[in-house]
Formats: C-alpha cells, structure tokens, sequence
C-alpha cells in the first residue's frame, strides 16, 4: 500500500467515525456525561490508591454520594423551580403595567429625553410580553412534554452507573486505547493529548470551583437582601455560570423583574451592587486564580463558540461551548507548536 493509499485510508476512516459520531450523538450523551463525570474525579481515585484504597470500593462511594446528592436536589430544587415559574407567569401579566410606570419614573429621574425614553419604554413592553408568552411555553413544554422529560431523567440516572464502571476501570480502559495507537505515531499523539489534558482538567475542575463559589455568593446575598426566591435564583445562576455571560444575563432579569414585581425590602441599586460585584469577583478573581491563563480564551471567542454551536446543536451545543472550545485552543496551539518547528515555517531542510 503506498503513502497516498495509506492517507486516503485513514482520512476515510476517519469521516466514518465523525459521521458515526454525529448520527450517533444523542445517544452518547449519557456515556460522554459518565466519561466527564469520572474524570472530574479522577484526582480523588489516585489520592485514594495511594492510601491503598481499591478503586472499586472508591467509584462505589463516588457513585452513591452522586445519587444521593441527585435525589436532594430534584427534591428541593424541582418544586421551587416551578413555583417561581409560576410566580413570573402569574405576575407579568397582572403587573405589567406596574413595572412599565416604575421604569418611567426611574427614567425621569436620571433625564433620559422624551424620546429616549419612548423607545426603551416600547422596546420592554414588547420584551414582557414576550418573556410572559416564553414563560407560558416552558410551562407547557415542561407540564406535558413526558418523553423529553423521561430522556433527561434517563440520562441523569444513566450517567453516574456507567462512571463507576469507567472509574473502576480506568487504568485498564486508557492502556487498551494507548495501545491501539499506531507505534511510530504514538509519542506525538500521546503528547497531544496530554496537551489536551492539561487544558480540559484546568478548565473543567477550575469551572466547578467557580460554579461553587458563585452558587454560595450569588443565593446568600439574593436571599440576605430580602428577595423573594433569592436563594433559589443565586443557585441557578452558579449551577449555569459554566455557560459564559448568559446565567448572569438571565439572573439580573429575573431578579430585576421580580423586585419590580413585589414589594420587597431590596432595591434596584442593591441588585446592581450585588451583581457588578458578583461579575466582578468572577471576572477578577474566580476565573483566572482557579482556571488559570492556562485556557485564555477570549470573551469574542467565547460568544461565537456559543452562538455557533447553538444555533448547530441547539441547548446542547450551549452547554459544550466552553469545554469544546478549551479543547479546540489546546489543539490548534499543539499545531501552532508543530508549524513553528516545521521546515516551512523556518524556511530551511535541516
């Protein structure tokens, strides 16, 4: 076989694989979540079989503490989930009028002109009203759509078994992948992938602790300050910070509204206070001290890795945004590494 069959023959291989993948996603999605998850705790595993811990009894514990931490969750979360649901729907369509004269006074108050004011007036009507039709469709969606709802609680309840598999046999499971490589390519792609590694492990385990720290500040101060659902807003908001810009967005307009919304002893100044010192705490010092300049992903490129895979994959592609795109700087800087070294960057045969 020569050196261009041999390329065609891989590069074949390799489009049966990507086509296999993409046909095949959805059902995937509970193995690449049981992947995920048992490597999030692999630094646990190793600590453990360094005090002579078997890695079965360790996985086991991993798994029971995940399903019992799961049950807790649905338990508290789902009804408060959808009393605040509820709440909104009920309340944007009976205050709507409220909300629009308090705006209109707050606008007076800082000068906007006649027809400033005008526009930003219409422009939030029409965003009540249709945040009110939304919110009547996720209660409808989530109400009567069973077969949705059972894929999801399928996948959570799927994800943690199959990781106690994959932490218990982990080190058996990469030797067999390692060993399939070809030989004479196995150092470079072996490199890669530590170079990957390294960029996944810092954002994954980095973005865990940021989603913690932002959970515990975001609901204490919500909830100190008086508003209403303010511990149940705070933990929504760290749970989905790991998807960039868009937790916060959806928490200041659903803190905002329901301030407007009730008569609640926080303010619109504090709820300003308490997010700009929230995005920054997490701008400033959460991210680059717990992920690290190890990623460096641009904010530009964040958003388009966002709005591209979104507009691909839908709610999904939202979620993998960030981790993809970790995965995807680790990769091109390995090439830009390899190009930096290659004869026809540096113009020379030696």
């Amino acid at each position: 076989m020569t050196k261009f069959e041999k390329q065609c023959l891989s590069v074949g291989i390799f489009g049966i694989l990507a086509t296999t993948l993409y046909w095949t996603f959805s059902a995937l999605i509970p193995f690449i979540a049981a992947f995920v998850w048992a490597y999030l705790w692999r630094p646990i595993l190793l600590k453990a079989q360094n005090y002579n811990i078997a890695s079965g009894i360790t996985a086991f514990s991993i798994t029971f503490l995940t399903y019992f931490v799961l049950a807790a969750t649905c338990i508290v979360l789902i009804p408060s989930v959808k009393h605040l649901l509820v709440f909104l729907f009920q309340n944007l369509s009976l205050g709507k009028e409220e909300i629009l004269n308090t705006i209109s006074l707050i606008l007076k108050k800082i000068h906007i002109s006649p027809q400033g004011s005008y526009w930003i007036e219409r422009t939030l009507e029409e965003g009540l009203s249709i945040t009110t039709i939304k919110l009547k469709e996720i209660m409808f969606y989530v109400l009567q759509s069973g077969l949705n709802a059972a894929k999801i609680v399928t996948i959570i309840a799927m994800a943690p078994f199959l990781s106690f598999y994959i932490m218990k046999d982990w080190a058996s499971f990469v030797n067999t992948l390692i060993s399939w490589i070809p030989i004479p390519y196995r150092k470079s792609i072996l490199k890669g992938l530590e170079q990957v590694h390294l960029t996944f492990s810092a954002y994954l385990r980095g973005q865990a602790l940021v989603c913690i720290s932002l959970c515990g500040y975001y609901a204490i101060t919500l909830n100190f300050f008086g508003l209403q659902f303010g511990w149940l807003i705070g933990v929504l908001i760290g749970f989905f910070s790991f998807i960039p810009y868009l937790s916060v967005f959806i928490g200041i307009c659903v803190s905002f509204l329901i301030a407007l919304l009730t008569s609640t002893a926080v303010s619109l100044k504090i709820l300003t206070v308490i997010f700009v010192i929230g995005y920054g705490l997490e701008a400033l010092f959460l991210t680059p001290f717990l992920i690290g300049k190890r990623i460096g992903l641009h904010p530009t490129i964040v958003l388009l890795a966002i709005f591209s895979l979104g507009h691909a994959m839908g709610i999904i592609g939202i979620l993998l945004s960030a981790p993809l795109t970790a995965i995807v700087v680790a990769c091109i800087r390995l090439v830009k590494e390899y190009y930096l070294k290659s004869i026809f960057y540096r113009g020379t045969c030696g």
